[in-house]
């Protein structure tokens, strides 16, 4: 299994559920991932990351550079 698929395995399986909105979702801490289906002693970090692409604002949810979730600003 490749680092991407790794990641896109634990945001399916384990972060869906446990990224909160209202700590999370506003940037103020990441949401860091231990444990099965990780090796051990592995950790993963997903945060929110602010983007813009041609001229739009976006948020990112993002690990190890691999966006996870593309959230649309209004």
């Amino acid at each position: 299994m490749s680092r991407e698929d790794l990641i896109w395995a634990v945001w399916d399986e384990r972060c869906i559920y446990a990224w909160k909105a209202e700590t999370h979702g506003r940037g103020l801490e990441p949401l860091v991932i231990q444990g099965p289906p990780l090796p051990p002693h592995e950790v993963l970090e997903f945060r929110l990351e602010f983007a813009n692409e041609s001229g739009r604002p976006y948020d990112a949810i993002v690990c190890e550079g691999v966006i996870v979730e593309r959230i649309e600003m209004p």
